[in-house]
C-alpha cells in the first residue's frame, strides 16, 4: 500500500444473513474479507454500502495506510 492512501474492499461475499439465521458460532464458518486487516494492524472500518436484493446490509471496508 505504499502508493496509495486508502483501500477499498468488500468486509464478505454477499448480503448479510438474517440475524434469526446465524449458528451461535456462524460468523466463524464464513469467510471474512476482514481477517487480513486485522492480522496486519491496519486502521479499517467496515461501512454500510447500501442493501442487497433481500433488503439486508452490504457492506465494504475502508482500510487506510500507516505513515
Amino acid at each position: 500500500m505504499a502508493h496509495f492512501d486508502i483501500l477499498v474492499s468488500a468486509s464478505q461475499a454477499g448480503e448479510a444473513p438474517k440475524f434469526t439465521e446465524v449458528p451461535k458460532w456462524g460468523t466463524m464458518e464464513k469467510l471474512s474479507l476482514t481477517m487480513p486487516f486485522n492480522l496486519t494492524g491496519y486502521p479499517a472500518m467496515s461501512v454500510c454500502t447500501g442493501l442487497g436484493v433481500n433488503g439486508l446490509p452490504v457492506n465494504a471496508t475502508d482500510c487506510s495506510a500507516v505513515r
